[in-house]
């Protein structure tokens, strides 16, 4: 019966920890999946891969009419292929700022899909991308959202402005066989 116990335990510490999207309202962040689960990957240098960005759990009562953003690109990054996948959607793209307008209106999900782009590591080291402010003909406001005719600021995630929303060749990440390899040691 130890025996047993002693294996479940060590079954539930090497299970990885579960993903999940932002756990706050109106949040945006760039994801490597469209579920919003992943906002970290490792890439070798000159490969290609598509990324999201991404509104989730908006608050929002009617439909998404528009939203806009900042975003800051790493320099050892190359960044292009910016696709706004929703129909009717009007693109405008100045320097960092970026902004989508729906005609029509697209109906809420938990996880929304904003734009995607590609990205290619120039070299391998770590690329962090950041969501920031958006300046416009208004002054600078905060990464927002129009549900129907009202404005929802949106807060970058994770946590806020100043931590990076998206990371690639971040050092420290574990791979689960690393974090199983460390479990397995603790019971040695």
């Amino acid at each position: 019966m130890k025996c047993y116990l002693i294996l479940t335990c060590l079954a539930l510490l090497a299970t990885p920890v579960l993903a999940q999207i932002d756990p706050g309202d109106n949040g945006i962040g760039i994801y490597a999946d469209q579920d919003g689960l992943t906002n970290n990957v490792k890439l070798e240098v000159g490969v290609a891969m598509e990324v999201y960005l991404l509104l989730t759990r908006p608050t929002g009562e009617t439909q998404l009419a528009g939203w806009e953003c900042s975003l800051v690109q790493p320099d050892n990054v190359s960044v292009w292929g910016f696709n706004y996948p929703n129909p009717g959607t009007i693109a405008i793209i100045d320097g960092d700022n970026f902004c989508g307008v729906h005609s029509p209106m697209v109906p809420y999900a938990d996880v929304n899909l904003l734009m995607t782009f590609i990205i290619v590591p120039l070299d391998g080291q770590c690329a962090r991308f950041f969501i920031e402010e958006f300046t416009g003909q208004s002054g600078v406001t905060e990464p927002r959202y129009l549900d129907g005719s009202d404005l929802i600021d949106m807060k970058p995630y994770p946590d806020g402005n100043d931590l990076a929303t998206f990371t690639v060749n971040e050092e420290g990440l574990s791979t689960e066989s690393a974090s199983l390899d460390q479990v397995k040691a603790l019971y040695r």
